[in-house]
């Protein structure tokens, strides 16, 4: 079954959508975080659906991301039925290098891939946590949408301080881990073309004259 991370693509596209509305922006991140636990159809009664919620989907049937219809469920009335559509999948990577095991089976080698049972789960623990905080306060997969750079660093560098202080009024450590989480997330999907160049707003010092040794200005001999 698809994932969040399977959709990042469309989540950009949708994102970046300027015909579309911030309702069906919203509405389209909430689907897409419903993936894991309710699949690509995900099922409303009719009678609780709000008029916002359905132009807010039907921009989106629109647009081309999802799929609507209305079904009779007997007793229990009208449903909406909302079908994400399926994100093109690439087909299965061959890695060259198998590895065959005592019970006969068969599969590519782990060499050069990452191993992220290597992170400790204690860290994991503390890290989701946080997360969890955070999309009680706005929404899973918020940050997922695309955060400034500069925003996430500024947060860091408070936690940070925090930290140094001694000051236990919060999980610092925990939000610092959540900050550098946000950091790799931009920089890989920008990286990616899956979020825009724009939100790696760092100041660039690579247009700063270069120093010698002693710490002098570079300069040219005329």
């Amino acid at each position: 079954m698809p994932t969040i991370f399977d959709f990042q693509p469309q989540l950009y596209q949708c994102h970046s959508e300027e015909t579309l509305s911030e309702a069906a922006k919203d509405e389209y991140f909430r689907l897409v975080g419903r993936v894991a636990e309710d699949g690509l159809e995900q099922i409303f009664p009719l009678d609780a659906m709000s008029e916002e919620r359905e132009t807010a989907l039907r921009e989106l049937r629109k647009a081309g991301f999802i799929e609507t219809a209305v079904q009779y469920h007997g007793s229990d009335g009208h449903f909406y039925h909302v079908t994400l559509n399926t994100p093109k999948t690439e087909p299965m990577h061959n890695g060259g290098k198998r590895e065959r095991f005592e019970t006969g089976a068969v599969r590519d080698t782990d060499e050069g891939k990452p191993h992220p049972e290597y992170i400790s789960p204690f860290a994991t623990e503390r890290l989701a946590t946080v997360l969890a905080e955070g999309a009680k306060k706005y929404g899973p997969f918020n940050y997922q949408k695309g955060i400034p750079a500069s925003r996430i660093l500024a947060s860091l560098h408070r936690h940070l301080m925090k930290y140094q202080q001694g000051s236990t009024e919060e999980d610092h450590l925990g939000h610092l881990a959540a900050n550098v989480v946000f950091l790799l997330h931009v920089d890989e999907c920008c990286k990616r073309g899956i979020l825009p160049d724009s939100l790696l707003d760092l100041p660039d010092y690579s247009v700063i004259p270069g120093v010698h040794e002693n710490g002098d200005i570079a300069y040219e001999h005329e």
